[in-house]
């Protein structure tokens, strides 16, 4: 065997024509030290280059010839190879020279070709020369050579790697014969393929030849050969006098375990699968992890380089380095480099547990890995992962000195340190394993001194952070301490920290601080903070905080979930709706929850956003709809959750919530959820007076549009509850309300039947305003149903509704002429109620005699009638009045010319604040419909902004926006600035009323509004006039008098809607408005008129300017 080695290795050399290289071209070489090189190859060498295809042939076999020389170990053979070399004519010096010049020569920019196989073939040949035992002796190793050789290694064709980044041309010239061009064929380049790692070469472009699929796969088998022979020497040659190649392999292992190959993901690191694989990433695994033996010198060092080289891996950077687009996530195969990556670490830390300077070497990569970590969230929870995984392979020492260290880092001053301090901590938690190799969820850490640290205080760290002056900070410490909650083993730390038993009340002062007592408010804080993802995750943490314990719920905190429910953030009114949701599931009984889960829930069904009613229908479906059953099986807690929630809302207090009922079961109706399963149901409680009777009826009457009922059943409760002297108002409105929607299931004698008795009872005295109004839309709807002709049912809707029309205007005659009893206010205000809802159905039930007489109880009876009985009429009349005049109004236009003035007085001088509320909703229905009659009278409706009763105001702005949301009216003249003046109202609801309607509904509408009114805000509300452009509209006395913000006791007022206004404009528009500032109020001024000027002198003062 050894005789065949002998003569394969002697034809093998031969045949690389070391002869025609001349000695003094390879002793300028090594004089030179491989530094100062002639690329040109001597004339006859150069032509058997050419003439041979690069000695390709001759170095593959060059390099099969020498494998057997390192596989065998004995002495006797290791002596034969270096006769071999000397009986062959070969020299170490002349081979050297011949392997350094091929791989010199080669062009970095030609990644595949002869050329470039021809420069990782000689490679592979000098290391496995140097694998040959004796190599030492001979001095064959020259380390320039030998880096020279490793660098091929950083080239890989497009075909084999992928680097992400963007791919340029760059046409270039080549060198060499016309059969190296015949092979290559046409040649272009792309960036991103030969990637120099070293971090001067990082912007530096490396263009590639583009040639075959065989010749690239080819030249990456070539390199990947190369690789596995580098790795394969780092097994049995030191490298430890030779630092800069250490760290040389270092770079460029590291830098492939970042390409992205065609292979496999990689399952093993091992050092047996050196021979058998075929990825480079592996490889590249397996060569740091021998790196890191004592044969290659000082292991703390060489991890201290290697951790530095892997830590773009572990922070899942790209090749070049850079993040990957915000818009898209994390491709998957960084994040599995990433997990390989974590996994050599920890295998490393298992090889040295006991080196002291490894583990500091660790501490150092986790240190970097916490404050380099992209400010992505997805990057640092996948990085936080990676800490926690590499922290609990640490001795119990090192990881409490670590988490000393993150414990200091959730305190400094930048913002991305203190999230990524908290995430790892929330990580530790998670878990289940604190303490290290060691420890475990119930470890106590030992810190410096006497102080011990558990997951307790780490929760305590969490909680600290509410406070933070980062929103950032805020939102993560509270999503942080939610996860917790939610965790089953966290879950009850959390609680015996928040609602410790009296045992435990002193046993640690450091957690006193963060009891439920102290928590819970800061949490209702929070639920109002600025930044809406910290209002959301805040109701979260309340939610998760109040249920672990039940009897820490108050109606405080109930309230805090109703009032979030109307935030101006979709999210937070969704997090309110579930939070508020859960709780009440958790207490079923508790009867304020009842209530303020339905005023939070069933009004968003009207929300603008879609997913919000989406919301609340899902909501609404799972506690009430799917819960409703027959009477006999309705049992469960579930069950009589849903009962009660319905008896409220037919109880006085759900009296505003049925008409957001109504819609709700509309939108059932239309998904096809109300069946005839659900109406047996709800009659089967209807039928039942023990059960839930009131409930089941209010479902019935609003689902009655969208089902068939039965309607005798429907006919005999009517007559049942008709028939009682004291009847149930509400509920005889329900049953009169589902009469009305099954009129076409009803025969043509049983609806005239009842018509006959509606129009009875409709003429005689009823003091119930709902009933009125049911029963005259059930009787608009059976006149409907009985004509099929519009002509019919016009006349037949005067044959019936003339003589209630007259009844009530004879009434009300008589009451103005002071002829009816004194006590009879009751049935005053039924029949003025009576004649406008008539008269809205009916215009020509109107005439001149109605509308005198209702003007008359306004403005004051006639003279000629005594003044006890112009006294008589009582403050409800008159403002009923004032409701019925504008039902007339809107039906006779003439009517409203002539009461529109009358309406504005009484708007500025009744002292009554529910009559002044009235003629507020009646102006905005006149607005609407007579937009150019009301128009001019804005100004004194926006007057009442300032008006003494709170309820008034907030009418006022309700009016106010829904007039300019419509486009009904414009911001013309001082309407903008006494509308602002609501932000500084003395009442805190009206000013967050304000607020909501100023950005989430005018803005939209009007975007520029803020930034074209701003300077003149700074006119309006000094007070200054002399300017010739600003605050020249014209303004009544009182308007001048009431919306008056100058002087400098409001200064604070006036800074209030300054700051608000600019909270609100984009940059660009604060930019404008610092310049028209600067124009329109400094330029304009000269140094005369601001020393002579008070007023200029005040304006200054009151921007801020000094004086």
């Amino acid at each position: 065997r050894t005789n065949m080695s002998v003569a394969r290795t002697s034809e093998s050399l031969q045949a690389l024509h070391l002869p025609l290289l001349p000695d003094d071209w390879i002793d300028n070489l090594w004089e030179s030290d491989f530094t100062d090189v002639d690329s040109t190859w001597p004339d006859d060498f150069q032509t058997v280059l050419e003439h041979e295809g690069w000695l390709l042939g001759a170095l593959s076999n060059a390099v099969d010839a020498l494998i057997p020389w390192v596989t065998e170990k004995t002495e006797p053979v290791q002596q034969n190879f270096w006769l071999t070399l000397k009986d062959c004519e070969v020299t170490v010096r002349g081979l050297t020279a011949l392997i350094y010049g091929l791989v010199a020569n080669c062009d970095k920019k030609i990644l595949c070709g002869p050329e470039r196989e021809s420069a990782v073939l000689a490679a592979r040949l000098y290391v496995t020369v140097l694998r040959v035992p004796g190599s030492g002796a001979f001095k064959v190793f020259h380390p320039f050579v030998y880096q020279k050789c490793v660098e091929l290694l950083r080239g890989w064709s497009t075909r084999n790697v992928s680097t992400g980044g963007k791919k340029r041309g760059h046409p270039f010239g080549q060198k060499g014969g016309k059969q190296r061009k015949q092979r290559r064929g046409e040649c272009s380049s792309l960036r991103g393929n030969a990637i120099s790692l070293d971090d001067n070469d990082d912007d530096q472009e490396l263009p590639q030849s583009q040639s075959s699929a065989s010749d690239s796969d080819e030249v990456h088998r070539l390199q990947t050969d190369l690789l596995r022979d580098v790795v394969l020497m780092l097994g049995d040659t030191s490298l430890r006098a030779y630092v800069q190649c250490i760290e040389q392999l270092i770079q460029i292992f590291s830098s492939l375990t970042r390409m992205e190959f065609d292979d496999k993901p990689i399952s093993s690191i091992s050092a047996r699968d050196v021979a058998t694989t075929q990825s480079p990433r592996q490889l590249a695994f397996i060569g740091l992890q021998a790196l890191c033996q004592p044969l290659h010198g000082s292991t703390p060092h060489t991890l201290l380089v290697i951790f530095k080289c892997l830590t773009p891996n572990l922070l899942m950077l790209l090749p070049d380095g850079r993040l990957v687009p915000s818009s898209t996530t994390i491709p998957r195969r960084l994040v599995e480099t990433k997990n390989i990556t974590a996994d050599f670490i920890c295998h490393v830390i298992q090889s040295h547990a006991d080196n002291k300077d490894v583990q500091t070497a660790v501490r150092t990569l986790v240190q970097q890995l916490c404050v380099r970590v992209a400010d992505r969230a997805e990057y640092r929870v996948k990085v936080a992962q990676t800490v926690c995984h590499i922290l609990n392979q640490l001795p119990v020492m090192v990881f409490s000195g670590l988490v000393s260290w993150i414990r200091t880092l959730a305190k400094t001053t930048q913002v991305c340190n203190r999230m990524m301090a908290l995430e790892v901590l929330v990580c530790l938690a998670m878990t289940g394993q604190f303490g290290g190799k060691d420890g475990g969820c119930h470890a106590s850490l030992p810190l410096a001194g006497n102080e011990t640290f558990n997951v307790e205080h780490l929760i305590c760290i969490m909680l600290a952070r509410f406070s933070d002056r980062s929103p950032n900070v805020r939102s993560k410490a509270l999503s942080c301490v939610a996860a917790c909650a939610t965790h089953k083993i966290l879950k009850h730390k959390l609680k015996q920290l928040l609602y410790p038993q009296e045992e435990q009340m002193g046993e640690n002062d450091a957690l006193t601080a963060h009891r439920a007592d102290v928590v819970l408010p800061l949490l209702v804080r929070r639920t109002t903070d600025e930044k809406s993802p910290v209002r959301r995750v805040a109701l979260q943490v309340l939610e998760s905080v109040l249920l672990l314990d039940l009897t820490s719920v108050t109606e405080e905190m109930l309230n805090t979930f109703y009032h979030r429910s109307m935030d101006p953030s979709l999210s937070v009114r969704k997090q309110a709706l579930s939070s508020i949701t859960n709780l009440l599931m958790a207490l079923p009984h508790n009867t304020i929850l009842h209530s303020l889960w339905l005023d939070a829930v069933l009004p968003v069904i009207v929300d603008q956003e879609t997913s919000a009613q989406e919301k609340c229908l899902e909501l609404l479906d799972t506690v009430i709809l799917k819960n409703i059953v027959d009477a006999e099986k309705s049992s469960s807690v579930e069950l009589e959750l849903a009962w009660n929630l319905l008896d409220v809302l037919a109880s006085k207090h759900g009296q505003q919530l049925r008409r957001h009922l109504q819609k709700v079961c509309l939108s059932w109706g239309r998904q096809k959820k109300l069946n005839n399963a659900l109406v047996r149901s709800l009659i089967s409680h209807a039928q039942d007076v023990d059960s839930h009777t009131d409930g089941a009826w209010l479902v019935l009457s609003c689902i009655s549009p969208y089902c068939s009922i039965d309607a005798q059943f429907v006919l005999d409760n009517y007559r049942r509850v008709s028939s009682q002297q004291m009847s149930e108002s509400d509920l005889e409105c329900q049953i009169l309300s589902i009469m009305g929607n099954m009129a076409s299931q009803l025969t043509r004698e049983s609806m005239e039947t009842l018509e006959s008795e509606l129009n009875q009872r409709l003429m005689q005295t009823a003091t119930d305003l709902e009933l009125v109004s049911s029963i005259i839309t059930c009787l608009t709807n059976f006149n409907d149903q009985l004509c099929n002709l519009s002509e019919d049912k016009h006349h037949r809707l005067l044959h019936w509704a003339r003589p209630i029309f007259k009844s009530s205007a004879e009434y009300i005659r008589k009451a103005v002429m002071g002829e009816a009893s004194s006590d009879a206010d009751s049935s005053l205000v039924c029949h003025l109620f009576t004649a406008g809802e008539l008269a809205q159905r009916c215009p020509d039930l109107l005439d001149d005699d109605l509308c005198g007489m209702v003007q008359s109880l306004i403005v004051g009876r006639p003279d000629h009638v005594s003044a006890e009985a112009r006294v008589g009429m009582s403050v409800t009349a008159r403002a009923h009045a004032f409701i019925t005049l504008g039902k007339l109004c809107l039906q006779k236009k003439e009517l409203a010319k002539e009461s529109v003035g009358l309406l504005v007085q009484e708007l500025e001088e009744n002292d009554d604040p529910v009559v002044r509320n009235n003629v507020i909703v009646v102006m905005r229905d006149l607005c609407v419909r007579y937009t150019s009659m009301v128009d001019h009278y804005i100004p004194n409706i926006a007057l009442c902004l300032q008006d003494r009763a709170p309820f008034v105001r907030r009418q006022t702005i309700i009016l106010l926006t829904n007039l300019l949301q419509e486009d009904y009216i414009k911001w013309r003249g001082s309407l903008f600035f006494h509308f602002v003046m609501s932000l500084v109202d003395k009442d805190r609801e009206i000013r967050q009323f304000a607020k909501f309607c100023l950005v989430h509904l005018l803005l939209i509408r009007h975007p520029e509004m803020f930034f074209q009114h701003f300077v003149e805000c700074v006119f309006h509300f000094n007070g200054y006039e002399a300017h010739p452009v600003y605050n020249k509209f014209m303004q009544s006395e009182k308007e001048k008098t009431v919306f008056c913000l100058k002087g400098n006791e409001q200064r604070v007022n006036r800074m209030t809607i300054y700051r608000f206004l600019l909270e609100n404009v984009t940059d660009e528009q604060r930019f404008q408005i610092t310049a028209r500032l600067s124009q329109d109020v400094s330029v304009s001024m000269s140094v005369v008129q601001y020393v002579a000027c008070r007023r200029q002198k005040s304006l200054c003062v009151g921007l801020g300017w000094g004086c």
